[in-house]
């Protein structure tokens, strides 16, 4: 029903196109353009804060470093109890497994 309803509204939606538009600009317009230059206090700057106050580098050192996997498994579900609304019961979980994408020395495979 909220599929229906969804659709319904979306081909309710008005159309427009996309008309193309060309600019023209005078020479003596062209003249007064100047390029942005950004002030030097916006720039980032290494170990200091908004205000210039010194402050600690971000890589304090001594944190735990974690280690790449060499495949990453990435499980493809619906969970149908969004879908089924005898699932609200709360006695099961339904869940539809359509497969896994596996990610190894830099390729992702789909149920290979």
């Amino acid at each position: 029903m909220n599929i229906l309803i969804a659709a319904v509204l979306v081909l309710a939606l008005p159309t427009t196109t996309a008309v193309a538009e060309t600019l023209t600009i005078s020479k003596a317009e062209y003249r007064n353009l100047v390029r942005h230059q950004p002030s030097a206090d916006v720039a980032y700057r290494s170990g200091v804060d908004v205000r210039g106050r010194r402050v600690a580098p971000a890589d304090l050192g001594g944190a735990t470093t974690i280690g790449v996997p060499q495949e990453i498994e990435i499980p493809i579900t619906v969970e149908l109890e969004k879908i089924i609304a005898a699932a609200a019961s709360g006695l099961y979980k339904p869940e539809a497994n359509f497969g896994k994408v596996v990610y190894t020395n830099g390729r992702a495979w789909f149920n290979g």
